[in-house]
C-alpha cells in the first residue's frame, strides 16, 4: 500500500514538472522533493550586525538591510566641480508617441515578472493591451508635457539578493528593486524617443556594451580576447588596469545627471520631466514578506526603472576620455571600466605599471569631479604574456582570466557549477526518460558550460578536456554514446557547439552587424570567384576573411578565432549565404550531422581549426 502511494506521488510530480517551463527555476524545487530534501525555511539566514549581535526576525533583518543599502548609497563628498560641455545637437521639441507602440510594449509584457508596489501584474496589462493602449499613451503624452512623474510610482519593494563570501554579512547582499510594471511600460514609451537619438548621436560612447542593441558581454570577452591574442602574437605584451565603481546605479549626483542630459541633446521638455523623474522616492525592504522602515532614495537613477540603464550610460561616457589618456583602448559593460595598452614584450615591467596606473589617476580624478568612487578591492593590474605575466587572476564580466591566458582557472570554475547540476539530474534517472533527462541538461546545464565561450576557446585541449568529458560521462551514464545523442537527440559535443558559436560570431562580423572594433580586428578580403573551389557565385566576388597573420605564436593564432577563419572560408556557399546568424548556425548543424551519418572520421572536429589539415569540409 505504501509503495502503491508512493508511486502515485512521483506520478503527480513528474506531471508537474513535465508543466514547468524548461527554463524555470521550479524544476529545481520540484526536483528537491523527489529527492526529499527539504527547502530552506527562510530566504535570508541569520543576520550579524556590526556590533556583532545576531539578527534573527524578518522585521529586524529588513530594517538591518535598509539601514545598509541606505548606507552604501551615500554620495562621495564633492572635491571639486565637474566641467560638463555643451550640447552639439538638440532634439526638436514635437514629441511623438504612438498608440500602436504602446500596444507593442505591452505585448511584450514577461508574465513571470514580480508585480511591484502598486499591485498589478504584468499579466493583467498584457491581456488587456487592446483596452488599455489608448489610455497609457494619452498618459505617457501627458506625463512629458508637464514634466511629472505620478507619487504612486515613487515607492521602491527592494529584497536582497545574496551576492558571494559569507551569506551572514548584510554588505555581501545587494538590492532588487522591484517597481510597478506599468511604470516601466510608459518609461519605455516616452525612452523610445530620447534613446534613438542619445544612440544616433554616440552619447554613450562607442565603448560602452551594456543595455545596448547589436552588443552583448559575450561579443566583448571575444573581441578583449583576440585582442590580447593577436598583441600576443606580434610581439608584444598586454597591461591591462580593470576597474569597478561602487554602488554605481545608487550614486548619481542628480545635478550632474541632468547636465549631461543636456549635453547628450535633450530638450527643456525631456530635462523638466527627467528632473521630476530623479526627485527623491520612497522604498522598503521586504524579507520573507515582512516590510522594513520606509526610508528615502536620491541621487540615483533608480534600479529597475527602464530609464536607469540608459541615464547611466549617459552619465558614465566622458569617462573614457580620462581612460585613454595613457594611450589605452578603454571598454565599458555598465559599471566596469576596463582598459588595456600593448607594449613591447621586452617594456620593463616597472614602465608598464607606472604607465597603468597614470591611467588609473586619470579615471580617479574624474571620479572626483563626478562624485563617483571606485572600489579598491576591485581594482587589478596585470600583465598578459604567455612568458612575461605578471600579476593575480583576474575576473571579467564573469569569466577568470590567468595572467598567461592558459584558462584554467575559467575552466576549473565552470567545472565547480556544472558538475553538481549533472550529480543532481543523475540522481532523477528513475523518474526521467532519456529524451528529458538530455532536455534538462540543455536547459539547466548547458547554458554554464558554455557561458565563456569566447574566453576559453583559445584555450588547449588538454585544459578543455575536464570540460568535453563532463558531457560524455553524462551520456555514458544515460547508456548514450555521442554519435546517438547527437542525431537523435540534438546533443552536438561541446567541442563542436563552441566551433559553431565562434563561426556564428564570425558570420555577424561578415554580415557587417556588429560592432566596429570586431570588424577592424577580423579583416577581409575579395578574391576572385576562380581562385576558389568552395566558392560558386557569378554576379560578385566571395566574401572571405584574411587567413594569414604573421608573428611569433603561430600555435596560439591556430586555435583561436583567427585560425577559425581558414575554416569559414571554407565553407559551402550555401551556408554563408544566410543573411541571418541563427539559420547560419542552423545549416552548419544539419552539415554537420549529414557528415555524421555519412561516417566522416573526426565528424567530431569538422570545424575545429585544431585539425592538423585544413582538407575540403
Amino acid at each position: 500500500m505504501i509503495a502503491a502511494e508512493y508511486a502515485k506521488y512521483v506520478s503527480r510530480l513528474k506531471r508537474k514538472i513535465e508543466n514547468v517551463p524548461q527554463n524555470s527555476k521550479q524544476w529545481w524545487r520540484l526536483n528537491r522533493c523527489l529527492l526529499h530534501r527539504r527547502a530552506k525555511t527562510s530566504a535570508i539566514p541569520p543576520l550579524r550586525s556590526e556590533s556583532g549581535t545576531w539578527v534573527l526576525q524578518p522585521e529586524l533583518k529588513a530594517n538591518l538591510f535598509a539601514e545598509t543599502f541606505r548606507s552604501q548609497a551615500t554620495l562621495p563628498a564633492a572635491a571639486m566641480e565637474a566641467v560638463i560641455g555643451e550640447p552639439s545637437t538638440v532634439m526638436g521639441d514635437f514629441v511623438l508617441i504612438r498608440q500602436r507602440w504602446t500596444r507593442r510594449v505591452l505585448a511584450n509584457i514577461d508574465e513571470d515578472k514580480a508585480t511591484g508596489p502598486d499591485g498589478i501584474p504584468g499579466a493583467i496589462l498584457k491581456r488587456t493591451r487592446r483596452e488599455l493602449a489608448a489610455p497609457i499613451t494619452r498618459l505617457a503624452r501627458r506625463l512629458l508635457t508637464l514634466g511629472a512623474w505620478p507619487d504612486i510610482w515613487r515607492y521602491h519593494w527592494i529584497v536582497p539578493l545574496y551576492k558571494r563570501k559569507s551569506v551572514y554579512n548584510p554588505l555581501h547582499y545587494r538590492g532588487v528593486h522591484l517597481t510597478p510594471v506599468l511604470s516601466k511600460v510608459v518609461e519605455q514609451l516616452i525612452s523610445n524617443v530620447l534613446i534613438p537619438l542619445w544612440e544616433k548621436i554616440d552619447a554613450f560612447g562607442n565603448d560602452q556594451w551594456a543595455f545596448r542593441k547589436k552588443r552583448s558581454y559575450r561579443d566583448l570577452v571575444t573581441l578583449l580576447v583576440a585582442s590580447w591574442i593577436m598583441a600576443v602574437h606580434i610581439g608584444n605584451k598586454v597591461g591591462i588596469y580593470l576597474s569597478d565603481i561602487a554602488a554605481a546605479f545608487d550614486r548619481v549626483f542628480k545635478q550632474y545627471m541632468l547636465a549631461k542630459c543636456r549635453r547628450a541633446g535633450a530638450n527643456d521638455c525631456f530635462l523638466t520631466f527627467l528632473s521630476e523623474f530623479l526627485a527623491p522616492r520612497r522604498a522598503s525592504v521586504i524579507v520573507d514578506g515582512v516590510s522594513s522602515d520606509p526610508f528615502t532614495i536620491e541621487d540615483m537613477v533608480f534600479q529597475g526603472t527602464h530609464f536607469g540603464p540608459p541615464l547611466w550610460n549617459a552619465f558614465f561616457a566622458d569617462v573614457s576620455g580620462p581612460a585613454a589618456s595613457n594611450g589605452a583602448k578603454p571598454t565599458k559593460f555598465a559599471d566596469d571600466l576596463n582598459t588595456y595598452k600593448s607594449y613591447p614584450a621586452d617594456t620593463a615591467l616597472e614602465e608598464v605599471l607606472s604607465d597603468l596606473k597614470r591611467g588609473q589617476q586619470a579615471v580617479h580624478q574624474w571620479g572626483a569631479e563626478n562624485r563617483v568612487s571606485f572600489g579598491p578591492g576591485k581594482e587589478v593590474f596585470a600583465v598578459v604574456h604567455p612568458r612575461f605575466a605578471h600579476g593575480p587572476d583576474f575576473k571579467l564580466l564573469d569569466a577568470i582570466f590567468d595572467t598567461k591566458l592558459t584558462m584554467t582557472s575559467c575552466i576549473e570554475a565552470t567545472m565547480r557549477k556544472v558538475t553538481p547540476k549533472i550529480k543532481a539530474l543523475l540522481r532523477t534517472r528513475p523518474y526521467y526518460s532519456t529524451s528529458d533527462l538530455v532536455r534538462q541538461y540543455k536547459t539547466h546545464v548547458l547554458g554554464l558550460a558554455e557561458a565563456n565561450i569566447g574566453a576559453i576557446y583559445h584555450a588547449t585541449q588538454t585544459v578543455l578536456e575536464p570540460l568535453d568529458r563532463s558531457l560524455d560521462i553524462f551520456l555514458r551514464d544515460l547508456q548514450l554514446d555521442a554519435r546517438s545523442a547527437f542525431l537523435e537527440h540534438n546533443m552536438a559535443p561541446l567541442s563542436m557547439r563552441r566551433d559553431i558559436a565562434m563561426l556564428g560570431f564570425l558570420h555577424k562580423r561578415m554580415l557587417g552587424d556588429t560592432h566596429a572594433d570586431i570588424c577592424s580586428l577580423l579583416p577581409l578580403f575579395l578574391e576572385p570567384e576562380a581562385r576558389r573551389c568552395t566558392r560558386f557565385r557569378s554576379d560578385r566576388p566571395s566574401r572571405l576573411f584574411q587567413e594569414t597573420f604573421d608573428g611569433t605564436h603561430p600555435a596560439l593564432i591556430r586555435r583561436s578565432i583567427f585560425g577559425l577563419t581558414r575554416i569559414y572560408n571554407k565553407l559551402p556557399q550555401h551556408i554563408v549565404d544566410n543573411e541571418s546568424c541563427n539559420e547560419f548556425q542552423h545549416h552548419l548543424n544539419v552539415y554537420a550531422k549529414d557528415r555524421c551519418r555519412a561516417g566522416t572520421p573526426e565528424w567530431r572536429m569538422i570545424f575545429s581549426p585544431r585539425r592538423e589539415l585544413y582538407g575540403h569540409l
